[in-house]
């Protein structure tokens, strides 16, 4: 059966052991979930298989290739000034929407 209150068992167990109420009680005995640690795992698994083996890389689409040779032009912007990442990537997809 239920307890008088109406609280789950877990209500009335944390808030016994708390010492009576808080913020876990306030909000109904339970507390957030804790975020896992970040592990660092850059350098160690990329480019590698689930069996450890170290996977091919893929060779670069048509696109890249066209973006690493116009990519000087199209930072330039023609009054001597570069321009941003951004930009330079709007440029260089209108250029390429362009060669069909």
């Amino acid at each position: 059966g239920a307890s008088s209150a109406g609280k789950k068992w877990w209500v009335e167990k944390s808030a016994a052991a708390s010492g009576g109420g808080g913020a876990a009680a306030a909000a109904g005995g339970r507390r957030p979930a804790a975020r896992p640690a970040a592990r660092k795992t850059a350098g160690k698994t990329a480019g590698k298989t689930a069996a450890g083996k170290v996977a091919a890389k893929r060779p670069p689409t048509a696109y890249m290739l066209f973006c690493g040779d116009n990519r000087a032009a199209a930072a330039a912007d023609g009054e001597g000034n570069r321009r941003g990442l951004g930009q330079t990537t709007k440029v260089l997809a209108a250029m390429w929407r362009e060669c069909d």
